[in-house]
């Protein structure tokens, strides 16, 4: 049986107080601080960048769960690592070759999770299961 682990969204938290939003989750139980990065393209909104995650990461005693809702995430890979990402999900519908994803992800001793929208079918993870450490369903 696997884990379950809690890894709370900042992305709801107001942007203003993000420093006490982090450090309530620091005293809090849960495990990760999932960090959504939004591009503008691969879904309609923009969200937080590699500067936020550093800021984050100086202060929290939670690893960051970075998820990359962008498009073309393998380019963008080595710069989340080096803001600070404890793991990474890139989402199947953004690249043509998830390998090629997971491996680089993996390059850098992280661990991999791939994600899917609501409408993508499930068996499309299929392939991939083996050589992810978790995967995240979008759900609406």
């Amino acid at each position: 049986m696997q884990n379950i682990l809690i890894s709370p969204s900042i992305l709801a938290a107001n942007f203003l107080k993000l420093g006490e939003a982090i450090e309530a989750l620091n005293r809090s139980s849960c495990d990760w601080i999932h960090v959504d990065i939004m591009d503008g393209h691969f879904v309609p909104e923009i969200s937080f960048g590699q500067q936020i995650i550093r800021a984050i990461k100086e202060i929290s005693k939670k690893p960051l769960d970075v998820h990359l809702m962008v498009k073309d995430p393998l380019p963008k890979i080595e710069s989340f690592v080096s803001a600070g990402a404890d793991r990474l999900t890139f989402h199947l519908e953004a690249v043509h070759d998830p390998r090629q994803v997971i491996d680089r992800i993996h390059s850098f001793g992280l661990p991999a999770a791939i994600s899917i929208k609501p409408e993508t079918p499930v068996v499309r993870l299929l392939p991939y299961l083996p050589e992810v450490e978790m995967v995240l369903v979008m759900t609406v």
